[in-house]
């Protein structure tokens, strides 16, 4: 037989690696350097890579060499055929090393071989063999074969874990935390992987990233749904499985519709039997904070008038009524008082209880003990002391003698005094009686203007700054 080297043998080796698989075998993919054909529907197929020789001798019977994929993980390296070659080797730089037919091996496995490391370093090797039956030698010359390129061809037509062929996948990474996916959403992705891939029903606690079993689950997932085989997430797989997480959620039971509780109340009926004008407004028992009206308004009873109120509130709530002749703040009182402060007696009701009727009149009445609030601000950058004076009387607060420490921001303090009595606030820097003053300054010696009021019940305010 006449011995030849032939350039451009790549449809005879094409020929040879494709009378092996069924005549239904489909070319998903070709080049000048290889040639993908796969058996099947997208997501269960086995798929073969079938690599060209740059040149040949005795091309009909060179040795070839082909890539099989056995499921997500195993593949066929297979090295020529038993019944044309008796002995086959790997050439690659002055050095032969025999080689073989490998079948159903891990793809670490294929990665550790010679024959995948000469495939995967770019540069010429050679397959030659020792014909059967006396017939002589042939070979192939290989070169330029890019691993990459055939492991981007797997992953787009097979289900194959083609990313374990791959030298880099941090792009792949990089772009999953790209995707910024939140914990929550997170957490039904990786329900929904579970379910599909190990059939636990069970919602997983929730986690910042996946797990390497939820990337090995991802992995699955991606194969038997005809995806592209990942460990990573995309913007596509990631939207799929949240949704298909979400679907898992438990849906809550229908309750059947509440009806609405009839609104409690307590009645007053309040009858004004003074000679002026009386407001009032209701109080919680218990809190002493206003119920009715808001804040910023005020029931009133003109004289010889009753005022029907019916004070909405919940179970078991106490409300209280607080009364006061409108002209005067430390005047006739009754129940709770003008700020609802006061003890008072058969002024409250438990809601829903009997209703009240009360009528006001001076002999029913009490007095409150007069006081005056001042909220002063301490808005200088320093720390003063503050007392408050009587110009009525020898007399003062904490003491005549006694201070304050103001600190800064709000100060509040409330006096006993007598109805009427002028009060004026004196203020100076602590420590330092002769220093700058505010208001009256110490023992209210200084004229000053707006420091000074009357016991009236009511609440002042002032800022001081340097």
């Amino acid at each position: 037989m006449t011995r030849r080297w032939i350039s451009g043998a790549v449809s005879a080796l094409f020929a040879i690696a494709l009378s092996v698989q069924c005549a239904a075998a489909e070319v998903l993919f070709k080049n000048d350097r290889f040639e993908l054909s796969g058996l099947g529907s997208r997501s269960s197929r086995s798929c073969t890579v079938s690599l060209a020789p740059t040149v040949a001798f005795n091309a009909d019977l060179a040795p070839t060499l082909r890539l099989v994929t056995r499921g997500l993980d195993r593949v066929d390296l297979v090295v020529g055929e038993a019944r044309l070659h008796a002995e086959i080797q790997l050439v690659q730089n002055n050095v032969r090393r025999p080689v073989s037919t490998r079948e159903n091996i891990p793809v670490a496995e294929l990665k550790n071989s010679e024959l995948w490391k000469s495939i995967g370093s770019q540069k010429v090797f050679f397959l030659t063999a020792r014909l059967t039956e006396d017939r002589g030698h042939a070979s192939g010359r290989y070169e330029r074969v890019n691993v990459e390129d055939i492991a981007e061809k797997l992953e787009q037509f097979c289900p194959f874990d083609a990313e374990s062929l791959m030298a880099d996948v941090s792009g792949r990474e990089r772009f999953e935390r790209f995707l910024s996916i939140s914990q929550s959403d997170l957490t039904y992705v990786r329900w929904a992987l579970q379910s599909a891939v190990a059939g636990s029903s069970s919602k997983p606690d929730s986690r910042a990233s996946l797990s390497e079993a939820d990337r090995d689950n991802l992995r699955k997932y991606t194969a038997r749904n005809g995806l592209p085989v990942s460990r990573f997430l995309t913007a596509a797989t990631a939207r799929k499985l949240k949704e298909e997480g979400l679907a898992l959620e438990p849906k809550p039971e229908a309750k059947a519709p509440e009806v609405p509780e009839e609104p409690r109340r307590v009645d007053f009926a309040l009858i004004n039997s003074v000679d002026e004008p009386i407001q009032i407004a209701f109080y919680d028992g218990d809190t002493r904070a206003r119920v009715d009206p808001e804040e910023s308004k005020i029931y009133r009873i003109d004289k010889g008038a009753t005022g029907n109120y019916g004070v909405t509130c919940t179970p078991g709530q106490l409300i209280c009524y607080g009364a006061s002749v409108k002209s005067d703040p430390i005047g006739a009182s009754w129940g709770t008082g003008r700020a609802g402060k006061d003890s008072c007696t058969n002024c409250c009701r438990r809601c829903g209880g009997a209703p009240v009727r009360q009528t006001f009149d001076l002999a029913s009445s009490y007095t409150p003990t007069p006081t005056i609030t001042w909220n002063i601000e301490n808005a200088t950058s320093r720390t003063l002391s503050v007392a408050f004076y009587s110009q009525t009387r020898h007399w003062g607060w904490p003491n005549w003698d006694k201070n304050w420490t103001m600190n800064k921001g709000n100060n509040s303090h409330t006096l006993n005094c007598i109805k009427n009595e002028k009060i004026c606030y004196g203020a100076w820097v602590l420590g330092q009686a002769k220093g700058p003053h505010w208001g009256a300054g110490m023992y209210a010696k200084e004229a000053c203007k707006g420091c000074c009021t009357s016991c009236d019940g009511g609440t002042y305010t002032a800022r001081l700054v340097d």
